[in-house]
């Protein structure tokens, strides 16, 4: 896996705590503000495993000054991990104080995480996830010492801030050595009961061959006996072996938190061992992770270590190897001398200013979700374990072997972002990949990953199928968690219509998340709101009747909540666009607009599903859909309530071209948005989709402009000119340019050498004359953000400018940007159809028009390419 890049400020933090443990009274914390002390958070650390803990007032980001409150439960038990330190031939071991871990969701935020550790001395880190956002915050403990409760606590210096998940991410890809010919040399087959449970699995949840949403996890809590391993290149990045201990408990807290609520497994960590030496270190000067891997499955299958009881052996390592690695399906016993898995390049502290954490947690969660039994999500469609339903869950990447070769045509090819329950059509910096994925390749940003295994999760084909895998190899080999005691209450919606169920106390809200683990004995009462246009007619399974229903966790429990659909009608607008003609008409019949007409209307029953039909004229082509619907298929317009607009786009022309022959026109194609022929695959993969007529021709470029190659190589440099000379690039120095970096042979310029070519032109001297470096870092706010700079953003800019970071890597820092690429990403793909079509630079008020289209839903980019397709000037071309 890969992980990139992010950077924010953070923030002093107030908060407030209330105890509401079933036999406690409410106790409230507040935590020392700027002008005024506060109670000890210390008294956090008397909540017993299971317990409840509201945090108020918890500040998210120190540049806003945001505050949130949040709801949590205590989930660790109340002892430490050993902490074995090896000092050259001396071996002490001792258990530090303990750390409190909680987690839980923003109050009224039931789809955010929240994750808090605190130690001994009132210490506290916060990770907070909400939306496509991420909050890391941390506070030293109180300056003041004094008993729990009572003592009056000066302000401590907190920090928080939002994590800039493409700014602040590692430089450096990580990338997972679990690839086809590694689990094919190492395959543990699974076992009976796994695959029994694994079908057992899909069933209750009632999803066996027709599900878009995951099973929900099943039953108490299970729990996995981790040890973990270091090395010394950790112990000096750290600095201490109480410091590495600190980290290495919090990071597997937060990776934990995860699979507890959604795999229904605390990772329970039961020694942990520290070098404080390189002549300790028994690991050798590698930088490979599978010799390290190999290193540590000798050195733990050794007499004397074989016997000591774990579920995983996890080695950490400082060391920057690019990657990380485990065998795969371990947990069971019988593959306890393969259970062993290793993540290198972890650099981070639990810090607002070094956020490493967020990357080094879904680095270590990545490689245990192999041992847990899953593949990549790209390989689903033959996953070594698990249900290939729908083939793979994304093409972000191909493997040999895999239906992404032919999706991207080739193997080791960078793919496209998933979209709804597809591998393609997704949006970059909308966390559209899962944990077990690769999604941060195509775009290079940790902002295409969400920190989950794929529970309701809405992006790729079938994604809980990774949760199920995980699910069910925690109940097949894990025993149950006999210190911290939850069971799982299910919650599913059936019938034609919709709404939600929440619950109290919070955990449900389903919509979203539809299971959460309860403590033992816990009541919790679930309530069912209709959505508009529905009625909630009642529950079954554990609750019967309509009004709230209560339910006692002293097991685990499953409800359904039925909703119907309120008969009422919806209004289906068409209207017509485009130089061509053709008709359109629906199912079932209602709207028919023939050649000559140019809109129309219909009203249809909201209870159904309306799919539009389009047919083009003699001498015209049907250029694509827009408003409700885009592409060239038929239109189909789910059930429900809201009136709807669609387009519907004619071109004039065969929308053919010049090229007849298939194999010339798709050679061209390659040429023209590559640069390149095509590999073998990619021309045979798209000869046969052209001749079946499964692929038009606009679709093919259309598939090429989104490819992560086009977009990799050409997008950087589109938003480079925009970013330094406000203006579309022209043609030949594009070209220019891109030929500098991908020449035939040899080695190009990169693109940070291209951006510091840019700050140095003469275009960009002459239009804004000599700028220090203050005066650069403002006018890169105004041409990339459109606003002058915050005060800590120019201070921290400023600083990295004079501490001798080159003009151009701030420049791109900025036009590469999740926000930016967003932007102008419909700017990005009409320009590259002007140029890679017409080969010419794009006349201003041309892309004008189409990008206001195109963003206002009356046009796509489909119908750009088809128009072009079918013009004069491109036939002129050849």
């Amino acid at each position: 896996m890969n992980f990139p890049s992010a950077r924010n400020h953070l923030a002093a933090l107030l908060l407030g705590a209330a105890l509401l443990a079933p036999a406690m009274a409410q106790t409230v914390l507040a935590l020392p503000a700027a002008q005024a002390p506060g109670s000890d958070v210390r008294q956090a650390l008397t909540v017993p495993p299971g317990g409840t803990l509201r945090l108020e007032r918890l500040k998210l980001d120190e540049a806003s000054g945001e505050v949130a409150s949040a709801d949590l439960r205590r989930t660790n038990a109340g002892s430490a991990p050993l902490l074995v330190v090896h000092s050259g031939t001396e071996v002490s071991t001792t258990r530090p104080a303990p750390r409190a871990h909680f987690t839980g969701q923003l109050v009224g935020d039931p789809k955010s995480s929240v994750f808090v550790s605190i130690d001994e001395q009132g210490a506290l880190r916060s990770i907070v996830r909400r939306g496509e956002e991420v909050f890391v915050s941390d506070m030293p403990a109180p300056s003041t010492p004094g008993a729990s409760g009572t003592a009056s606590l000066a302000a401590p210096g907190l920090r928080a801030r939002r994590v800039e998940l493409t700014a602040d991410a590692p430089a450096q890809p990580f990338v997972c050595g679990v690839n086809d010919e590694f689990i094919e040399k190492h395959y543990t087959p699974p076992s009976a009961a796994l695959l029994e449970n694994l079908r057992n699995n899909h069933q209750r949840a009632g999803l066996m061959g027709t599900a878009s949403q995951g099973p929900q996890a099943l039953g108490a809590q299970r729990r996995a006996d981790l040890i973990i391993e270091t090395d010394y290149e950790l112990f000096q990045r750290l600095g201490s072996s109480s410091a590495v201990h600190a980290y290495v408990t919090d990071l597997l807290g937060y990776a934990s938190s995860q699979y507890e609520s959604e795999i229904g497994a605390r990772l329970n960590l039961t020694q942990i061992n520290v070098y404080t030496s390189s002549a300790a270190d028994p690991w050798s000067n590698t930088m490979d992770t599978g010799v390290l891997l190999e290193e540590l499955q000798a050195y733990w299958n050794a007499p004397g270590r074989s016997s000591q009881a774990r579920h995983h052996v996890h080695l950490l390592s400082g060391r920057d190897t690019g990657g990380g690695v485990a065998y795969l399906n371990t947990l069971g016993s019988a593959s306890k001398t393969y259970a062993y898995g290793v993540s290198g390049s972890i650099k981070g502290n639990f810090s607002a200013s070094n956020p490493q954490v967020i990357w080094d947690s879904m680095v270590v969660a990545h490689e245990i979700g192999h041992a847990f039994g899953s593949d990549h999500t790209h390989n689903y469609d033959a996953p070594s374990i698990g249900s290939n339903q729908g083939g793979a869950i994304d093409c972000c990447v191909s493997e040999d072997g895999s239906q992404c070769i032919t999706q991207l045509g080739g193997s080791g090819q960078t793919g496209v972002l998933p979209g709804i329950n597809s591998v393609t059509g997704g949006i970059a910096g909308t966390g559209a990949g899962t944990i077990m994925s690769y999604c941060h390749f195509p775009n290079g940003s940790m902002a295409d990953i969400s920190f989950n295994f794929g529970t309701n999760h809405t992006r790729g084909v079938n994604p809980w199928r990774v949760a199920s895998v995980l699910q069910s190899s925690a109940q097949t080999n894990l025993p149950l968690d006999n210190v911290v005691q939850n069971y799982t209450l299910s919650v599913s919606r059936q019938g034609t219509g919709s709404g939600t169920v929440t619950s109290a106390p919070a955990g449900i809200n389903c919509g979203n998340a539809c299971s959460y683990s309860f403590v033992a004995g816990a009541s919790v009462t679930l309530t069912a709101q209709p959505a508009s246009g529905s009625n909630f007619t009642g529950w079954s399974g554990a609750c019967t009747g309509t009004g709230s229903c209560t339910v006692s966790m002293d097991s685990a429990r499953s409800v359904t909540a039925s909703f119907t659909a309120a008969a009422t009608t919806r209004l289906v607008t068409l209207t017509k666009s485009g130089a061509g003609t053709g008709s359109v008409t629906s199912n079932p019949s209602g709207l028919s607009c023939a050649a000559g007409c140019t809109s129309a209307s219909a009203s249809f029953t909201s209870t159904s599903a309306v799919t539009l039909t389009a047919l083009a004229s003699s001498g015209s082509t049907f250029a694509g859909w827009g408003g409700a619907c885009s592409g060239t298929s038929n239109c189909t317009i789910a059930a429900g309530s809201s009136s709807t607009s669609v387009t519907a786009s004619f071109s004039t022309g065969s929308g053919g071209g010049p090229l007849a022959d298939p194999v010339v026109f798709v050679t061209q194609q390659y040429v023209d948005f590559l640069r390149r022929t095509p590999d073998s695959a990619g021309l045979n993969y798209w000869v046969g989709q052209l001749n079946a007529g499964t692929s038009s021709r606009a679709e093919l470029i259309e598939s090429l402009m989104y490819s992560g190659e086009f977009r990799g190589r050409f997008g950087p440099l589109v938003r480079l000119y925009t970013a330094y000379f406000q203006r579309l690039p022209d043609y030949a120095g594009l070209m220019y340019w891109f030929d500098a970096m991908y020449p035939s042979s040899g080695t190009g310029n990169s693109i940070t050498q291209v951006s510091d070519a840019f700050a140095q032109s003469s275009e960009f001297v002459n239009t804004y004359g000599p700028l220090d470096n203050a005066g650069f870092i403002n006018r890169v706010y105004q041409n990339v953000l459109g606003r002058s700079p915050d005060a800590a953003g120019q201070a921290y800019w400023l600083a990295q400018l004079n501490g001798g970071m080159p003009r151009g890597q701030v420049m791109l820092g900025f036009s590469e940007s999740t926000e930016n690429q967003n932007a102008s990403a419909n700017s990005l793909l009409i320009t590259m159809g002007y140029v890679g079509m017409l080969r010419r630079t794009p006349d201003p008020a041309g892309h004008a028009w189409w990008l206001a289209e195109v963003n206002a839903g009356r046009a796509s980019v489909l119908g750009l390419i088809n128009g072009f397709l079918s013009s004069s000037e491109y036939a002129a071309r050849f």
